[in-house]
């Protein structure tokens, strides 16, 4: 693969390709030469010494990583694959989250008449909110600490001065059950 920069004598050129020294990382543009079949793939050497394919970008700008052929816009394959989003403040304002958005604002609560969601893990709590119209509503939270869930509002948190009962869960709102409560 042919890859363009700044070369020797800092003329713009046609670089050989990006690879270490020893030559088992590297970026490659093309897979068979003559083919143009625009696009990157990231090799590394294995633990075994071998070099593997370990991301690719596909022409149509599918990203795979651990996969040669993703089939959306990242997709990640490996046995236990986990993504891991990573806040590193140590207080209590550290806050990870997903924000699944549909219309045409970058925003998951700025669209009219559709709703975005976010799922956050933020001061000891798991949160899903949902947001339309600029209004945000958690809909479904459990405390870190005790464990304790709240639909449509917080968890309760016992204090043992106010309180004669800890209630595992905690919901505002109507109730509908079919079937036996054990």
């Amino acid at each position: 693969g042919q890859f363009e920069g700044f070369g020797a004598g800092n003329q713009w050129g046609s670089l050989g390709g990006v690879k270490d020294v020893d030559g088992d990382t590297y970026i490659s543009a093309e897979t068979i030469a003559g083919t143009d079949n625009d696009e990157l793939k990231f090799y590394t050497k294995n633990t075994s010494g071998n070099e593997d394919s370990r991301m690719i970008i596909t022409n149509d700008g599918l990203i795979g990583i651990g996969t040669e052929v993703p089939n959306k816009h990242l997709t990640l394959n490996k046995d236990n694959a986990t993504l891991s989003i990573h806040d590193s403040q140590a207080n209590n304002i550290a806050s990870t989250s997903i924000e699944l958005i549909n219309g045409i604002n970058n925003e998951f609560d700025n669209n009219e008449l559709q709703c975005g969601w976010k799922i956050s893990n933020s001061n000891n709590q798991y949160i899903i909110t949902s947001g339309s119209n600029n209004i945000v509503n958690d809909r479904f939270v459990i405390d870190g600490v005790t464990g304790n869930i709240g639909i449509g509002t917080e968890p309760h948190i016992y204090q043992s001065l106010v309180h004669q009962d800890e209630f595992k869960l905690n919901v505002v709102g109507s109730l509908n059950i079919e079937g036996d409560i054990y």
